[in-house]
């Protein structure tokens, strides 16, 4: 079997080029492209030698093995437990990319400047591939972290439910200043709470589709925002009550001003 080792060398060179920096920004490493080259080329060549020589395979796996590891200290400054994880992602990561490569190499051949082309083509969409996925991961990522859980108290009892924090949410109650916490009036329903006809405010409000509109605004004697240590209260909450869903996935039925998580 013929083997072309400088088109061994190049496939992998740019295979653990997209690989590294994929895993860079998993782990939130800084990226250092001269570091990141160098580990490169050092996969490359050790793809090379262990094409050349054909070791054995656990002792091929050994030697991949090192490879890895040499790559992601040449790479980032890892800490002792990062050490792990970054070779998780990594090797998750080439599994993926192998695929990848297995199955777009049916429909074209192994020879020649087609390869050639064919490695830089798939370099590309690797990177486009992984990058896309990335950012999507930190939306959902970004998404849960503005999810809080909250637990409004109400004539002795208890409402738990999750709530949006809306960082544009700048919904004050005009009489008193408070910052409002809309919330759906389906929680007090279900919780078969009746809602008090006096002592409300009324609160003007903007939404999209509708100009201008009012929300009955009532008090709270008392709610607790966030989990665990982060977790905190708050007394005399005004909250204005909504008619309607607030996510139409269910995700939260309330929506916080940010003065509460400051």
């Amino acid at each position: 079997m013929e083997i072309y080792l400088d088109l061994v060398f190049l496939e992998n060179f740019l295979m653990d080029f997209i690989l590294l920096l994929m895993v860079g920004k998993m782990i939130h490493k800084t990226i250092c492209l001269p570091r990141l080259l160098a580990a490169a080329f050092l996969g490359g060549i050790s793809a090379a030698v262990l094409c050349l020589l054909h070791p054995q395979f656990v002792l091929l796996q050994v030697c991949n093995l090192i490879a890895g590891l040499c790559m992601l200290l040449l790479s980032y400054p890892l800490k002792r437990l990062e050490y792990l994880p970054a070779l998780l992602f990594l090797y998750g990561s080439a599994f993926v990319l192998e695929g990848m490569l297995r199955f777009l190499g049916r429909f074209i051949g192994s020879r020649g400047q087609h390869r050639l082309y064919f490695l830089l083509g798939t370099g590309l969409f690797g990177w486009l591939f992984f990058h896309s996925l990335w950012k999507q991961i930190q939306r959902q990522k970004q998404k849960e972290e503005l999810l809080l859980p909250v637990t409004i108290l109400w004539e002795g009892k208890q409402i738990d439910c999750t709530g949006l924090l809306d960082t544009g949410n700048a919904l004050r109650e005009p009489t008193t200043g408070k910052p409002v916490m809309i919330v759906e009036q389906t929680l007090f329903t279900e919780h078969e709470i009746s809602l008090p006809n006096d002592r409300c405010f009324l609160i003007p409000f903007r939404s999209i589709g509708r100009s201008n509109g009012m929300l009955r605004g009532i008090l709270a004697e008392e709610c607790w925002i966030g989990q665990a240590e982060q977790k905190k209260r708050y007394r005399k909450v005004m909250l204005g009550i909504y008619h309607g869903k607030l996510s139409h996935k269910a995700e939260y039925q309330v929506i916080l001003h940010p003065a509460f998580w400051e």
